[in-house]
This record gives C-alpha cells, sequence and structure tokens, in this order.
C-alpha cells in the first residue's frame, strides 16, 4: 500500500471511528499524513500560533505547510517575515528538492539534482507565494501588501508576530481573527516560547510559556508546539525525534504527534527510517 492509498485509509477508518469527528473539507493541509487524517486546524476563518523555543524548526514546519499549500492544494499564500525573499526561496528549495545548504551552495550537482534543482524552481516561481516584509509594518500594512482575499480560501503566515509594530495592542487577536473571518483565510502566527521553560525538569511547552504577544495567544482556536529532547540532552545526540503537540484545539481532539526533523533538508516526516 503506497502513502496516498493509506492516508486514505486512514480517512476511511477515521470516519467510522465512534468519535463521530468530521474533518472539514475546506481545510487546508500539512503534508504529513497521520496529522491530516486526524486533525484539520488551517480552516478558513481561524487563528492558529506555532511557537517553540529557538531553533526547534519553527519556521520549517511552517515553511513546509506553505508548499503544501501553495503547490498541491493551489492556494494563495503570503509570508510576514523578517528573512529576505531570497533566502525563503533557498529553503523552499532545500525542502522540495531534499538538498542541504552545503551542496545548493557547492554547485557540484549531478544532472538527475540539477534537473531536479529546475523543476523545484518553476514550481516555487509559478505558487501564488507573496512575501511581505515584516520589520516595522503593522497589521494594514501586512495586509496591504498580500494578495489575499480572492475567491480560494488563502493562508497567512506570520513569522514572529511580535514583530509587528502593533504586537503590543491588546486588540491584535481579536484583529487577526477578523481578518480571518473577513478574508476567508487561515491565519498562522508564529512566535517563542518563554526561556522559563528551560529552567525546569519538565522542559515541554507549556501554554503558559507562550508570553510574547499574549492576546494573540488567547484569541487563537489552535495552539501548537513544537519539542525536541536533544535540544536539551546533548547525551542522548541528534534523534531528530520532534513532539508536536495541540494544546488547544476549538474543534478537534487536543494531543501529540511524534515526528523526525531533518534539519539539513528541513523536512518533517513521521517516525521511521530517513533517507
Amino acid at each position: 500500500m503506497n502513502p496516498t492509498q493509506q492516508f486514505v485509509a486512514a480517512l476511511e477508518r477515521l470516519a467510522d471511528g465512534p468519535t463521530g469527528w468530521q474533518l472539514p473539507r475546506d481545510a487546508l493541509l500539512t503534508g504529513i499524513p497521520t496529522i491530516d487524517a486526524t486533525v484539520r486546524f488551517l480552516r478558513p476563518g481561524t487563528l492558529t500560533v506555532l511557537a517553540a523555543r529557538p531553533a526547534m524548526g519553527t519556521s520549517a514546519f511552517a515553511q513546509n505547510i506553505i508548499l503544501e499549500a501553495a503547490l498541491n492544494a493551489h492556494a494563495p499564500v503570503s509570508i510576514a517575515a523578517t528573512d529576505p525573499s531570497l533566502y525563503l526561496a533557498k529553503r523552499f528549495l532545500r525542502i522540495m528538492t531534499g538538498l542541504d545548504k552545503r551542496a545548493l551552495a557547492a554547485d557540484e550537482l549531478d544532472v538527475q539534482q540539477r534537473r531536479m534543482l529546475r523543476r523545484a524552481s518553476t514550481a516555487i516561481s509559478r505558487a501564488q507565494i507573496t512575501v511581505v516584509p515584516l520589520w516595522g509594518r503593522c497589521l494594514k500594512g501586512i495586509v496591504d501588501g498580500s494578495h489575499l482575499g480572492g475567491k480560494e480560501p488563502g493562508l497567512l503566515v506570520i513569522d514572529r508576530v511580535e514583530c509587528l509594530n502593533d504586537a503590543e495592542s491588546f486588540s491584535l487577536g481579536t484583529d487577526l481573527k477578523l481578518l480571518a473571518h473577513e478574508l476567508g483565510i487561515a491565519v498562522l502566527a508564529l512566535t517563542v516560547v518563554d526561556p522559563m521553560a528551560d529552567d525546569r525538569d519538565d522542559n515541554h511547552p507549556r501554554n503558559g510559556d507562550i508570553r510574547r504577544c499574549r492576546p494573540v495567544v488567547d484569541a487563537a482556536d489552535t495552539v501548537i508546539t513544537l519539542y525536541r529532547e536533544d535540544y536539551y540532552n546533548e547525551a542522548i545526540g541528534n534523534t531528530r525525534q520532534t513532539e508536536l503537540t495541540f494544546l488547544r484545539q476549538t474543534d478537534g481532539p487536543v494531543q501529540t504527534f511524534l515526528l523526525r526533523f531533518d534539519r539539513e533538508a528541513l523536512r518533517f516526516r513521521e517516525p521511521g527510517p530517513m533517507s
């Protein structure tokens, strides 16, 4: 059974399950079958917060979602980020091709790798992805620079929502929810977990650890955290094991998914051998 057939089978089992939980059809997917077969949180009109300590892979996970939405769902995506467009494009190429940054920089690719890189570059150039500089912008400036709000459900990703000029506004969370409803889009806001999590015996992020832009967290329909044990315990080596936890989900189950993070290719996958 190939991955697509496994995914369809999982959906069928879920539909026949005792919970009666129905997956919304208009939600964007993550591209990770286990998650997509269980929860659909990127729905039009919703606000999701994704938080973790630095270097946990928050931006990489969001970028995997962006490519899934833009390339497979053909949805318009706007990214408000502090990173320049060229930097983001290189990261997208790494995710799509599996090539690490050293391979891309060395210019020593074989014929097959060059062909794969050209195809990925063409796909990205044709996708409906808009990058809006985040520094010095308020929420209105982000919206004005995007191309969202058409007939198709879209996705707005704000990398480091605390960098918005109006990040301290008590109404920012409500404003983001209204924006999502008015434009018929899903909003994904990225932020960091407070360092206080590093000082506990149990370093798993908690809701109270997400202190920056608290009004956004309080207004969110879904709150997700990433956690890696090898971030805190170097003795176990680089296990690549990542826990993705739904701390809150308005219309679905609250649970933890076990993933593996390929830091060189910036890819998140389900547990198992990685090539």
